[in-house]
């Protein structure tokens, strides 16, 4: 049996691609988009962080109102509860003296 190579353009990069390796996304129109693999797999991302910020990362902060150091997301202190005496980034002993 004989295959057929139909080609069809990519909606993103806009390369005619074979009809074999393109998704096919609905529209509202009657007409389907078609992306290639490659924008797919530099375009995908997961459908439950869709439009979600990146998470926050730990850093390391040093308050100076009550002296404690600590890890954490949000820019307060767990001791005193306040974030206005906070020092952020790598502390060392040289800093403290």
């Amino acid at each position: 049996m004989a295959q057929i190579k139909i080609t069809t353009r990519c909606f993103r990069c806009r390369q005619e691609v074979d009809r074999n390796n393109v998704r096919t996304y609905p529209t509202l129109s009657k007409e389907p988009r078609y992306e290639c693999y490659d924008c797919y797999r530099r375009n995908k991302r997961e459908p439950l962080l869709a439009g979600v910020e990146a998470v926050p990362l730990k850093k390391e902060f040093l308050c100076e109102r009550c002296n404690y150091r600590f890890k954490s997301k949000l820019k307060m202190c767990p001791l005193c509860s306040k974030g206005d005496y906070l020092i952020g980034g790598t502390i060392t002993v040289r800093d403290l003296l």
